[in-house]
């Protein structure tokens, strides 16, 4: 327990159970280890140094006691003093294998990969039973026959090689433009080199990062080292569907707030920073956890943020780590509106001196830890004014309902309470019966008829659901899951205008919410869509763009739409954004290069020419790649020539014919080239002249590459 409250930086609860290790054995290096790492924590150095030597006085050799100590360190991301300590353990101790691996893998997490990489090896030639080296060295050895690493002076980037014509371009602009826009925005240059791994596999990422198979992340970040997975089809089963741009940008303002903060910030607001800079970077990158954390606040669940870490490491109900990733972006936004951005980062700053989290909101926001939470909690009170959702409550507030219930059978408002209360718990028998009682004594409860309705919705009673539904509406009800439900019950009633109604209102009342089944904005284009309104289904589509960024289908079908009403500009846009879930499709770049030439988007269109023929490379179709690679080196031949670059398009025409031999469209395309006459308009070739009298009549020059005579290449 003692490591786990380190990892969140609870120093007095970690030397609790130092204190009770201690009893047992007063010398064990363990105990003395966390203690000083928890001393290291509290910025107390007296006391580190005299743990420090009560350590080395019992155990004059103990490295033992440096490596806990690092790995405590190594645990809170501090990677430059997790390091020191690691060397020392090693100095005393050149066969503490466990600490020539710690020291190793430190180094790798700081970019100094040669350096760690001997080290895992020898650590692992002495200690072959340890599965993270093991890991390690085999990833290693397949990263350099499959990856290779290129150098962009402030930043190096890996990728598999299969992978890496395509990916590339695209990696190198976002972390130009990422580097430009947060680095500006911050007041703070990183400092490089910054490497950048993209892995096809997500074990292989998983072992980069973490040493072991399995990690449950898309990316990860150790100040200047980014570690990322592809978004392939193999990691698209294990991860779902992903926007690799969001991901990115994610992991790059870790880079920026980790080296401000000298590695010190804690989880809880670095994961924040990163959530918020999603948002900030692209609107349409937003998360939509609203109604999650609605639930959470309401019922109480939600950390203040001294003990939000905990939400990260500990967490106590399904799903409360990817809730805390957005609760701590909504903190973030609570500060940037409440005392400026300018506060971030001097709060990281601030961090970057050892100040904990009371000393930097006191220092920052001039106002206590506690005082920071209630002004939290009433800005979110105004965030969800805007959203229609039913009324919910924490489990010590149902308790007090359950007693007013006791003393009053006939308390309705109660009874309401409890209700909604046992819904969200899943305990539908008791949501039903505290309904009905309501209704009972109240025959207009346009919450308790809301409620009767869901349950009749999720047996699939769709009579009885719609008939409480619309009971509920007519007394008064506004949410936005009665209105939902009510109209997908009326579409497959076949009432569309009624329906199209209700839908309109789930909108209004929930805007942002399209969760699953939960998305009018489907349900509405499909009704335009029936009705042939194209122009509102189009408009119901891309209101759903902007919210849903993992959505490739529907990005892909707005370009079909776009492609047949010849909008080559909404084309370009649209898929420019399916490129950051699925950039490995080469139909999505053939698609997307067309619609740039149409514009004469000349280097972009060039450039998604060449990154469509890369895909399809990569893409084994054999004969159907060669067609289709060799039709697409025509089209690039097309562009070169409009820009007025023979040259270039004459290269293109030869590697179109090497591709594809067979292409039709090679020949004429060269008679296009400046200097090309057609073949009715070549001259006839020119009689031999006839040599002086007495000379030897001399042989026609040998063909050199190409078909033209060469130096050297007459035959022997």
């Amino acid at each position: 327990m003692a490591q786990l409250h380190l990892w969140d930086q609870e120093t007095a609860a970690a030397l609790v159970d130092v204190e009770a290790m201690l009893k047992v054995d007063p010398t064990s290096m363990t105990a003395l280890g966390l203690a000083a790492a928890a001393h290291y924590l509290r910025h107390d150095a007296e006391r580190l140094a005299e743990v420090e030597r009560r350590s080395l006085a019992a155990h004059p050799k103990g490295g033992a006691f440096y490596n806990t100590l690092g790995s405590a360190a190594l645990q809170v991301m501090r990677f430059d003093v997790a390091e020191t300590w690691f060397k020392k353990a090693i100095e005393l101790d050149p066969q503490l294998w466990s600490a020539v691996l710690n020291r190793g893998t430190v180094l790798i997490h700081l970019g100094r990969e040669e350096e760690g990489r001997k080290l895992v090896e020898e650590g692992f030639e002495q200690d072959s039973f340890n599965t993270r080296a093991f890991n390690l060295i085999k990833l290693f050895r397949k990263m350099d026959k499959n990856m290779v690493l290129a150098d962009l002076e402030r930043f190096h980037l890996r990728v598999n090689s299969a992978e890496d014509p395509i990916l590339t371009p695209y990696l190198t602009d976002w972390l130009r433009r990422a580097d430009e826009e947060l680095s500006k925005k911050y007041g703070f240059r990183p400092e490089g080199p910054i490497l950048v791994e993209d892995f096809a596999v997500h074990n292989d990422f998983s072992v980069r990062t973490a040493g072991i198979p399995g990690l449950g992340a898309l990316g990860a970040c150790f100040g200047k080292v980014v570690t990322l997975i592809l978004p392939t089809d193999a990691n698209f089963r294990m991860t779902g569907e992903f926007n690799w741009a969001r991901v990115f940008w994610h992991e790059y303002a870790h880079v920026v707030t980790l080296q401000l903060s000298k590695n010190r910030v804690p989880r809880w607001f670095t994961e924040g920073l990163s959530v918020y800079e999603e948002k900030a970077a692209n609107p349409t990158w937003a998360r939509e956890m609203e109604l999650e954390l609605y639930h959470a606040w309401k019922k109480g669940e939600l950390l203040g943020i001294a003990e939000l870490n905990r939400g990260f490491t500990r967490p106590k109900y399904p799903g409360q780590v990817l809730l805390c990733y957005y609760h701590s972006s909504l903190i973030c936004e609570f500060i940037a509106a409440t005392w400026g951005f300018a506060a971030i980062p001097k709060m990281l700053r601030a961090y970057g001196e050892d100040a904990g989290t009371e000393a930097v909101i006191r220092q920052v926001c001039g106002v206590t830890v506690g005082e920071f939470d209630k002004q939290f909690d009433a800005w979110l009170g105004r965030f969800y004014s805007s959203i229609v959702l039913p009324p919910l409550c924490s489990e010590a507030e149902a308790k007090k309902l359950e007693e007013r219930v006791a003393k009053d059978g006939k308390d309705a408002a109660a009874r309401v309470g409890l209700a909604w209360w046992n819904f969200g718990a899943g305990k539908l028998d008791e949501a039903r019966d505290h309904a009905r009682q309501a209704l009972a004594v109240d025959p207009k409860s346009a919450d308790a008829l809301a409620v009767l309705g869901y349950l009749a919705d999720g047996k699939k009673d769709a009579a009885e659901a719609r008939k409480l539904l619309e009971a509920a509406v007519a007394a008064g009800v506004k949410y936005h899951g009665v209105y939902l439900r009510l109209g997908r019950l009326l579409l497959e009633a076949k009432e569309p205008e009624k329906a199209l109604a209700a839908l309109e209102k789930a909108k209004a009342a929930f805007p942002t919410r399209v969760a699953g089944n939960e998305n009018p904005y489907a349900l509405l284009a499909k009704l335009h869509e029936e009705a042939g309104r194209r122009d509102r289904m189009i408009a119901e589509l891309e209101a759903l763009r902007a919210i849903d960024q993992d959505d490739y289908g529907l990005r892909r079908r707005l370009a079909e739409i776009y492609q047949k009403e010849k909008k080559p500009a909404d084309v370009a846009r649209v898929l420019a954004e399916a490129n950051e879930v699925r950039a490995l499709d080469p139909s999505l770049h053939e698609a997307w290069a067309t619609a740039l030439r149409e514009l004469g988007r000349w280097e972009e269109a060039v450039r998604e020419f060449e990154t469509a023929i890369a895909a399809w490379r990569r893409d084994t179709r054999g004969a159907e790649a060669d067609e289709k690679v060799g039709a697409l080196y025509c089209d690039l031949a097309e562009v070169r020539l409009a820009q007025g670059k023979p040259e270039e398009a004459a290269r293109a025409l030869d590697d179109a014919e090497y591709a594809f031999p067979k292409s039709e469209r090679v020949k004429p395309l060269r008679a296009k080239l400046p200097g090309a006459a057609a073949p009715a308009e070549k001259a006839a070739p020119k009689p031999a002249e006839k040599p002086a009298d007495g000379a030897p009549e001399k042989p026609p020059p040998a063909p050199g590459p190409g078909g033209d005579a060469g130096a050297g290449s007459a035959p022997k």
